[in-house]
């Protein structure tokens, strides 16, 4: 139960539990086959309700404990540094900013538990909530009605928490508890999803279904990555992604090469939805 050098949930050491009292933790019971824990047995003191103790008692840190039966399930991203450098515009001549990026600036945690409430946040900041589709396994009986019905669940979960629904986007989570095979079969049949009646965001780009459809090793995502055949086949199978989710219907697109992929995104528009830039003489 240790995090770096950070103690959360260390044998026999105080915290405070939010909202409640202070607890020690005594021991851990685990799955003798799997050697994973499935239960923690703590000690509390009822007298510290609140988190002040009567004898000055101090503790290390406070938790937040979630209910794994009650919780909701999500994805978490941890970010890091954008860039490696102090400053990424200090370049040699001839250099990329896009060299000095931080290829471990994000990590992305799947299966995670949150507390039920935290939809009751989102409802209170009215802002837009994007409700993406993920699972532990990638294994389905019928995908997209089982992808479909997980973010029809996800619509109602947030509808009775308060959220508005224009303030409701759909993801079908490119990438996410999905083979490649089943991410080709979803791009395929991306314009089934509008049957939910939701905005649509699509995630595909540098997804490791490209490289593989494409025949490309990692060194698309290597220093020279934005020079390299092996990156411009990677920019290119996303362009094409990209161009077929728009004509599908996708509302919205998560990209990394932002300046390419708006050329992409206007000239799908232009075709699609009759979009026409401010200069357009008819």
């Amino acid at each position: 139960f240790e995090r770096g050098g950070d103690t959360r949930l260390g044998l026999s050491l105080g915290l405070d539990l939010q909202g409640g009292s202070h607890m020690v933790y005594k021991a851990a019971l685990t799955d003798p086959e799997t050697g994973e824990v499935t239960e923690l047995r703590c000690t509390y003191d009822p007298e510290t309700r609140g988190g002040s103790a009567p004898d000055g008692r101090k503790v290390k840190g406070t938790i937040h404990w979630v209910s794994a039966e009650q919780a909701i399930e999500a994805e978490v991203r941890l970010y890091d540094h954008l860039f490696q450098t102090p400053d990424p515009g200090d370049l040699p001549e001839g250099g990329d900013y896009r060299n000095n990026l931080n290829p471990d600036s994000i990590e992305v945690l799947s299966g995670c538990k949150l507390e039920p409430a935290l939809a009751d946040v989102a409802a209170q900041a009215d802002v837009p909530i994007i409700l993406m589709h993920n699972q532990e396994t990638r294994k389905y009986g019928n995908l997209l009605p089982e992808v479909m019905a997980s973010l029809s669940r996800s619509v109602t979960l947030a509808i009775n928490a308060g959220i508005r629904e224009s303030n409701i986007i759909l993801d079908p989570g490119i990438g996410f508890g999905k083979t490649p095979d089943h991410n080709l079969e979803i791009l395929g049949r991306l314009g089934e999803f509008k049957a939910l009646g939701y905005p649509l965001l699509v995630g595909t780009s540098r997804k490791s279904t490209i490289r593989l459809s494409l025949e490309i090793g990692n060194e698309a995502l290597g220093p020279d990555s934005q020079t390299n055949n092996a990156s411009q086949g990677l920019l290119q199978g996303t362009a094409a992604t990209v161009a077929l989710a728009i004509a599908s219907g996708a509302d919205m697109v998560r990209v990394h090469d932002v300046k390419e992929m708006l050329s992409v995104c206007k000239m799908s528009d232009a075709i699609v939805r009759g979009w026409r830039p401010p200069s357009w003489k008819r």
